[in-house]
């Protein structure tokens, strides 16, 4: 059975509309927890992983049909900063709040990068638009995605004439906010990110002609007339990788000694990142199972910080990629998940992952030989 993200919803928040000016900049208590885990020399999973021969593991379990290898116990760890980040949340939030209040609800291009929460958004209701002309009825409104939008296409979605809300995530408004301000004083802007990704196309169009995206140091040798608009401020994709970003930031200080740097990379990336480099570092893993939508940016920079670990790395959107492959011989597994990936979502990863793991016997082969493929 498919997994989608909770049935019970909190009630219809302040819905954000456009036309009120509303900006809900959530707290980010987020930054403390992040500290705890960088001062933190140990994690949870290295106490629940130590060697214990005459007792399994605590949260572990022994795998049905061991053959010669009955009895091993399989762990798996789960990353404790799992499911959805607060600014998916709000978007959920929203989206469902407004189906169930009566709306017919469009979403402005997919809401998140999760196909299973965008298939269980669809069954209540909450529908993809792509653009395409259509007849607004009394009831339709528009939601702007979790990745933001540029003012000309909010200008554009007003003059359609139906309820327009916001489901922008915070922290991506934040950025804008910080563009549009620097914009406004005639600075040169450099953001770091993927200037295909629709969160940086919606930032770019705040910054326009004062805006270009870098994605590493070889693109500060491209920027051509643009560094007369010096000197430069540096930000970054919310979900841009932070020891990328860094590297970059120390790059362009030396080209360009007078630039700023602001590091936008949000809290929430921040700290799954911390917590799986703490993980990794401290405990011993045989596999990694990186949980999320397949072209969810941050869930493919945690896929690849588990490979750049040299551990074998499984990207899967859902545990239903778990249940039809062959189990393996892993011992030890840790479980991560994305920022759009619903908490129920790794839990049922969780149980498929307890429920089939056995072992092939010594010198066996990987059950998924299509996980370097993917990312």
């Amino acid at each position: 059975m498919e997994q989608g993200f909770a049935k019970e919803t909190k009630p219809l928040p302040d819905l954000g509309l456009v036309s009120r000016g509303r900006s809900d900049l959530l707290p980010l208590e987020e930054r403390q927890l992040l500290a705890a885990i960088r001062e933190s020399g140990q994690d949870r999973g290295q106490d629940r992983m130590e060697e214990r021969p005459n007792a399994p593991a605590s949260g572990s379990e022994t795998g049905p049909g061991l053959g010669s290898n009955a009895g091993i116990v399989r762990e798996v760890v789960r990353c404790r900063n799992c499911g959805l980040c607060r600014g998916v949340r709000r978007a959920l939030d929203l989206a469902l709040g407004l189906a169930g209040a009566g709306w017919n609800v469009f979403t402005d291009g997919e809401l998140v990068h999760n196909p299973g929460v965008l298939r269980d958004l669809a069954g209540r209701g909450v529908r993809v638009w792509d653009g395409e002309e259509r007849s607004w009825g009394p009831r339709d409104c528009i939601l702007i995605r979790a990745h933001g939008i540029g003012p000309e296409r909010r200008a554009f979605l007003l003059r359609l004439g139906c309820p327009l809300f916001d489901g922008t995530c915070p922290e991506v408004a934040r950025v804008a906010g910080k563009i549009r301000r620097g914009k406004f004083h005639g600075r040169g802007l450099l953001l770091f990110g993927d200037g295909e990704h629709p969160e940086t196309r919606g930032l770019m169009a705040h910054g326009g002609e004062n805006l270009r995206v870098v994605r590493d140091s070889s693109d500060l040798d491209r920027l051509g007339d643009f560094t007369e608009r010096q000197p430069f401020l540096l930000l970054a994709q919310t979900t841009a990788d932070e020891g990328e970003f860094a590297e970059l930031g120390r790059d362009l200080l030396q080209r360009f000694p007078a630039s700023q740097i602001d590091d936008t990379i949000c809290a929430s990336t921040r700290i799954r990142r911390a917590e799986l480099d703490q993980l990794l570092q401290n405990c011993p893993f045989d596999a990694v199972v990186v949980l999320g939508g397949l072209h969810s940016a941050n869930t493919l920079r945690l896929a690849a910080a588990a490979r750049a670990a040299g551990l074998w790395t499984l990207h899967a959107e859902d545990a239903a990629a778990l249940a039809e492959t062959v189990p393996f011989s892993a011992m030890r597994v840790l479980l991560a998940s994305g920022t759009s990936t619903p908490e129920e979502v790794v839990d049922a990863a969780e149980r498929a992952l307890r429920g089939h793991f056995s072992c092939p016997g010594p010198g066996g082969d990987s059950a998924f030989p299509e996980a370097r493929a993917q990312d």
